[in-house]
């Protein structure tokens, strides 16, 4: 892959090499400075943040030597639905860190991948109806050079979700507030697009095509009570972003390993790639509301990471 890689406004941005294994501080395994708010239904997916702040997770995540100072202090570059950073050549996830999805491209042509890469449901041919965005992990996969793996580690003690994120949940945590972005629809447009789905070509009416020219900044809190939470049926989950490790065969030479892989990943599959799009605009109103990725059924609007930090940043469309 090089250096920056961009597909359907989704940008993976290649933060140097991680060729040893990174021991993150003992504090982290710990740590809930980075707490979000989901739903209970639907386990993994971001509703709002407890907070505005833009979440630091100083030592407990390597760095990279390419980062670049926009991306360390979040800033959402409007021509992207997705930022995210990868480590490459990436070898080995991080200390007390599982390997949680691997996909692998043969040559030119097929993707074989396990773990959170593959979906547990099947999906449909043609989805018509409600705003969606692709799959992080599923977009990862399409741009994959020939006989290039891409590894995503999480936590020991923390689940890995489909957009890239590692969440775990903290059931004696107080909620009472939350913070999410408020963007206006005429900051998008929805397109047809055709998408590449573990092996089958999918078609997705009203996905959603970013058309701002300026940061998206606007804040909206919002005030729970107690009542609030348990009806709504809220819970507070504990994140990080995935480290995503990206690597040919030549860079894993010399470590005696076909490839590395920490702890137990699911079930592969074999895929091909190709994806397109055709635009047409709409003016239909639309609303962030939690939902199930793509790999658990079909994606809603999930929103969009800031630098690929949390699970999926709250965004919430009026």
């Amino acid at each position: 892959m090089p250096s920056v890689s961009t597909l359907s406004q989704f940008t993976f941005s290649n933060w140097g090499p991680l060729t040893t294994t990174y021991t993150p501080p003992a504090s982290c395994t710990t740590a809930t400075n980075n707490v979000v708010l989901g739903i209970t239904s639907y386990p993994g997916i971001e509703f709002m943040g407890v907070s505005c702040d833009t979440p630091d997770y100083g030592d407990c995540i390597p760095t990279g030597s390419s980062k670049s100072k926009s991306q360390a202090s979040g800033y959402l570059d409007p021509r992207s639905l997705y930022q995210a950073g990868y480590f490459s050549p990436g070898i080995y996830c991080p200390s007390g860190w599982n390997t949680v999805g691997i996909a692998s491209r043969d040559g030119n042509a097929s993707v074989t991948s396990g773990g959170v890469f593959s979906p547990s449901t099947s999906v449909p041919t043609h989805v018509t109806r409600g705003e969606r965005i692709n799959n992080p992990a599923n977009v990862l996969m399409q741009i994959l050079d020939p006989s290039e793996t891409a590894i995503l580690c999480c936590p020991e003690s923390m689940t890995g979700n489909t957009n890239l994120g590692c969440w775990s949940t903290l059931p004696d945590y107080p909620i009472s507030t939350g913070c999410g972005c408020e963007l206006d629809t005429d900051d998008f447009a929805t397109v047809t697009e055709t998408v590449w789905v573990d092996g089958k070509t999918a078609v997705w009416d009203d996905v959603l095509s970013l058309t701002a020219t300026t940061p998206i900044s606007h804040s909206l809190v919002e005030t729970f009570a107690s009542t609030d939470v348990s009806k709504i049926g809220l819970d507070a989950m504990n994140v990080v972003p995935m480290v995503t490790l990206v690597h040919k065969m030549s860079d894993i030479a010399g470590t005696g390993k076909d490839t590395i892989i920490h702890g137990t990943v699911g079930a592969t599959s074999t895929a091909t790639a190709n994806s397109n799009g055709t635009g047409a605009t709409s003016n239909a109103a639309v609303r962030m509301r939690s939902s199930r990725g793509v790999w658990d059924g079909l994606s809603g609007v999930l929103g969009v990471t800031v630098g690929g930090i949390i699970l999926g940043a709250a965004i919430i469309f009026s």
